[in-house]
């Protein structure tokens, strides 16, 4: 059986997936999103279909992007009672002093609840597979999100404003969620793959030419992955 890398996971894994087929890479791919299926409730519990299980199986490197977007629903959409943060490793980035100040700890708190649903999956993709499992950062925000160009799916946050959050509490979000993932890593022993040199700009922003839309990365993005990955030359 080949052990040929595998990307695996939700939405952030589109960007490799388009560099993979734009260079015509030997890389096997893997979006949940566009995989209806490739994960099974079973009365055993949660497994992979049986095509990505072999695959797994393989003994081949894993990169996980399962999960990353809990910042994404905590903080790019304005809420109703407009909230920014301080951040204790970073506490002089820019805070709004008309908005309400929220504890860094509930902030946490809320990440975590939303990042609990991809625990079983990660905890399967550990089970299953038999080569290393590492696991991919999602891209920082962009600091530009224009509601009047981006062509975003509202419906998926009814009651909420028609706007976007600004730019710096997105960041910041973005550098909690950063962290526990970290956290998780470390406690589950998989290694953690930092962003690639050259994709945020000074202000620590997701640069422009890797941007796809208001909430992901696009191929050049993706192509920068995997170079740093050593998976493309």
């Amino acid at each position: 059986m080949s052990k040929r890398p595998l990307l695996i996971g939700h939405s952030h894994v589109h960007a490799p997936m388009a560099a993979v087929r734009e260079y015509g890479l030997a890389i096997d791919c893997i979006a949940f999103w566009s995989e209806p299926g490739a994960l099974e409730n079973t009365p055993e519990g949660l497994r992979f279909r049986p095509e990505i299980a072999e695959k797994l199986q393989s003994g081949g490197p894993v990169y996980s992007f399962i999960g990353g977007n809990a910042h994404t629903v905590l903080s790019l959409v304005e809420h109703h009672r407009p909230f920014d943060l301080v951040l204790p490793q970073a506490p002089a980035l820019p805070r709004d002093p008309d908005r309400e100040c929220l504890p860094v700890a509930a902030a946490r708190h809320a990440l975590e609840q939303l990042d609990t649903q991809y625990t079983p999956i990660l905890d399967l993709l550990l089970a299953s597979a038999r080569g290393p499992v590492m696991q991919a950062l999602p891209p920082p925000p962009v600091a530009v999100a224009d509601v009047t160009r981006e062509k975003y799916p509202w419906q998926l946050t009814p009651g909420q404003p028609r706007e976007f959050a600004p730019a710096w509490l997105r960041l910041k979000v973005w550098r909690l969620a950063v962290d526990l993932i970290s956290a998780r890593c470390a406690r589950l022993g998989v290694a953690l793959l930092p962003l690639p040199p050259g994709a945020a700009d000074t202000d620590g922003f997701l640069r422009h030419e890797y941007r796809q839309d208001v909430a992901h990365a696009n191929a050049a993005y993706g192509a920068l992955l995997l170079r740093e990955w050593g998976l493309l030359q």
